[in-house]
């Protein structure tokens, strides 16, 4: 333990509500719109599909929900395989389940941790329908190598944007680059509505399905009939009000996260115990939802080791992902991905987030160099 003085804590991530969010809260709250039937549910929907470039953008209730939503949309179901990396939240494993289909896990790139291509072809068979790019972190998966290889396979390409609000990729939006982008708006993501989704398409049909399901199947012609099942995966108008005034400083909420990561790439030059993330792949940017370093030596115990002595120090971090071939509740999918295991044990998010000063980056920058030089 550190004899230093108390310092102020540092929080892995930090969210900044500085813009409508109360102004718009209390419109909601002043007329009386505050479930899914309010006017700012509209409205965020549509300055969120301009802001990505596509043509339809459905708020859902989650990140998950959004993930459900579209494989539901596609038609996955029992006897189908959906193809997902290793190196990722469990909800993506976890909204394959819900729908039956049988989650096929394959390695990711050792240097990026996005899902490898090369995998995901040795992993087609003739029950596959689709491929989820998982754009780990902020960091742009190689989606033209993706494309071509679910274009020869007939399979859908969906993206889980939902650390990549921001991420481009081929002067593109992630989100905007296959079949259906999903993206969560969880408490630390770069813009929030506490708890909340958005599913992205330029498929017309493809988004009156998610529409529907996400509504019950409500019909509007009528009411109360439900040609088929459909779920309550809808975004309340308050959740919103939120997101939409978070939105309309997007740019400077994603500009803030790369100028994190820019002033950690310069505090960190040349430091050997740790490589820092790609901020262009492909000529796409890195949104950097949160910044990914890994340990350069695979120790035992010394990425945890690490974290523990950053605690210590006052200074919030978080491990990578467990590999989905780990988890418990995915035993039965396991298959060796070497380089997935390699990342998860020495990766290490460090804070991240729009009010994050170069003060406090000094003082992360500095325990670390502290921690391998003892």
């Amino acid at each position: 333990m550190s004899d230093r003085p108390s310092m102020p804590f540092i929080p892995v991530c930090s969210a900044t509500f500085d813009g409508n969010e109360l102004a718009y809260l209390t419109q909601c709250i002043e007329t009386g719109w505050v479930s899914s039937s309010g006017a700012f549910v509209r409205k965020f929907e549509e300055a969120f599909a301009a802001e990505v470039g596509v043509a339809h953008a459905i708020t859902a209730s989650s990140g998950t929900s959004a993930l459900h939503l579209a494989l539901l949309a596609l038609g996955v179901g029992p006897g189908d395989e959906v193809i997902i990396p290793a190196l990722t939240m469990i909800a993506t494993g976890n909204a394959v389940l819900y729908t039956g289909a049988t989650p096929v896990i394959v390695d990711v790139d050792s240097k990026t941790g996005n899902i490898d291509p090369e995998a995901v072809k040795r992993a087609i068979t003739g029950r596959t329908r689709a491929v989820f790019a998982v754009h780990l972190y902020g960091l742009p998966c190689p989606m033209d190598e993706l494309s071509k290889l679910c274009s020869e396979n007939g399979l859908a390409l969906l993206e889980d944007a939902a650390e990549a609000i921001g991420t481009t990729y081929a002067g593109k939006n992630a989100g905007g680059l296959g079949l259906a982008g999903c993206f969560s708006f969880f408490a630390n993501k770069a813009i929030t509505t506490g708890e909340g989704g958005m599913v992205t398409t330029n498929d017309d049909d493809f988004a009156y399905r998610v529409r529907r399901l996400k509504d019950q199947w409500f019909v509007p012609e009528k009411r109360f009939f439900h040609p088929h099942v459909g779920y309550n995966y809808r975004m309340s108008n308050l959740q919103a009000a939120v997101g939409l005034a978070q939105l309309e400083r997007v740019e400077l909420l994603v500009q803030a996260r790369q100028t994190v990561a820019a002033r950690y790439n310069h505090l960190l030059e040349g430091f050997s115990h740790l490589s820092t993330p790609l901020d262009t792949f492909e000529g796409g940017a890195n949104s950097h939802w949160m910044y990914a370093v890994s340990l350069t030596s695979s120790k035992s115990g010394l990425r945890d080791g690490l974290a523990a002595y950053l605690k210590s120090e006052g200074i919030d971090s978080r491990g990578y992902f467990y590999p989905m071939n780990e988890q418990p509740a995915f035993q039965e999918f396991a298959t060796a991905c070497p380089a997935a295991a390699s990342l998860s044990s020495r990766g290490l998010l460090l804070p991240t987030g729009p009010t994050l000063s170069e003060e406090q980056q000094q003082r992360i920058t500095g325990r670390i160099r502290s921690f391998f030089a003892a």
